[in-house]
């Protein structure tokens, strides 16, 4: 006589769902930030807001603090900084609320800055990973991140900065969010993309049409629950 075997019910991976909200800027010369009614797309109990911060700022990133929404955020990468031009990631869980205020306190005082901004959906933190290509002072017709490894139903975020005369971004690997010039002093940008079968070695690259030598890409993969 034979069990009754039931078959082991398979798991459903729901896919990580980015959300590119808004790139906030300004042209002040000073040393924090605070950019008040910023779009956090709608609220959920996972939601992640990210946001690529970026200046013109000799004294680089260093410590360098970033509240989202009243929460104190995660620094995803530590390289930040290709001589004048720093950038990086930063991240927190933020459930409520559909929009509110990202605050950012530089090290030193700096001469613009921007923000993109991000709301994250389905992935768990203890999976974020971050790349960092940082150029300084080199002549060249694009930067890329390459070896990238996105998990399954994973997504990837991408932040750039450069000099002002780099001309308009073109992002290859994930799709183009924003292309910004600020103040003639920086020239930024950001991408996203999501993989449904995952990715063992991406590339994500940026081109311009000219080149004043520095330049940061960095990018941000999170993986599914």
């Amino acid at each position: 006589m034979y069990g009754v075997v039931f078959p082991v019910p398979l798991r459903v991976v729901v896919p990580v769902s980015p959300v590119y909200t808004v790139t906030r800027t300004s042209t002040a010369d000073q040393q924090s930030y605070s950019f008040t009614s910023t779009s956090f797309s709608a609220a959920a109990t996972d939601r992640i807001i990210a946001t690529f911060v970026t200046d013109y700022n000799g004294g680089g990133l260093g410590s360098t603090a970033v509240t989202i929404g009243g929460v104190t955020a995660t620094r995803a990468n530590s390289t930040t900084a290709a001589d004048q031009v720093v950038g990086a990631w930063f991240y927190a869980l933020v459930p409520t609320g559909t929009s509110g205020t990202i605050a950012i306190t530089f090290n030193s005082s700096g001469f613009v800055c921007g923000a993109h901004v991000y709301a994250i959906y389905n992935a768990d933190p203890a999976t974020i990973t971050s790349y960092v290509q940082a150029v300084i002072n080199t002549s060249t017709s694009s930067t890329s991140q390459t070896g990238i490894v996105v998990p399954p139903g994973g997504a990837v975020l991408a932040g750039f900065s450069g000099g002002d005369g780099l001309g308009n971004l073109t992002f290859t690997g994930v799709t183009e969010d924003a292309d910004q010039l600020i103040d003639n002093d920086i020239r930024t940008g950001c991408g996203s993309t999501t993989s449904e079968s995952g990715d063992a070695s991406k590339t994500v690259s940026v081109s311009y049409s000219s080149d004043p030598g520095d330049k940061i890409l960095s990018c941000l993969v999170f993986g599914p629950k």
